[in-house]
C-alpha cells in the first residue's frame, strides 16, 4: 500500500529520499509497543494524528484523526503571538 500511494504522488510525505530505506525504518517500528501515538503529514498538504493499538494476539487497530484545521489554527495563533 505504501510503495503504491508513494508511486502515484498519494498518502504519506516521505522526505527521504531513499523510499526503500524510509519503509524499512518505518516497518522496524510497527508493532513494536502496545500503542503508540504520532503526527504524519500527507502530500495533499493535510495532517493525521495517528494511534496504533497492538493486541496481545497480533492484532493491530490504526486509527487516523485530521488534524489539519487543529495545526492550521495553532500556526496562525503562534503567528499572532509572534
Amino acid at each position: 500500500l505504501m510503495r503504491r500511494n508513494f508511486k502515484a504522488g498519494k498518502g504519506t510525505f516521505v522526505r527521504d529520499p531513499d523510499f526503500e530505506t524510509w519503509l524499512i525504518s518505518t516497518q522496524s517500528r510497527r508493532g513494536k509497543t502496545g500503542f503508540r501515538e504520532f503526527e504524519t503529514d500527507l502530500v495533499d498538504g493535510r495532517w493525521l494524528w495517528m494511534t496504533e493499538t497492538v493486541q496481545n494476539d497480533g492484532w493491530m487497530l490504526c486509527i487516523a484523526t485530521d488534524i489539519t484545521k487543529l495545526r492550521s489554527d495553532g500556526r496562525s495563533v503562534r503567528q499572532d503571538r509572534d
